[in-house]
């Protein structure tokens, strides 16, 4: 199996966070690439994303931080 890049694992976990949110599918992929692509590029040095793990918990920070 070939390993995953790290946007590819960021926007899998914006996926699995936000799927019950009420998007419809072009608009939650859509949501999930921009939010990944961010996440990606602004994300902290000190906390690389690694595995699905990381970017799981990337995202769930993330979402504290927004209040949800």
């Amino acid at each position: 199996m070939a390993n995953k890049t790290v946007m590819a694992l960021a926007n899998r976990a914006w996926r699995k966070a936000t799927i019950n949110w009420g998007m419809d599918r072009k608009n939650h992929r859509d949501f999930c690439r921009k939010n990944a692509y961010v996440s990606v590029i602004e994300g902290t040095p000190l906390c690389p994303i690694l595995n699905q793990a990381d970017a799981d918990d990337m995202v769930a920070d993330e979402l504290e931080y927004w209040g949800n």
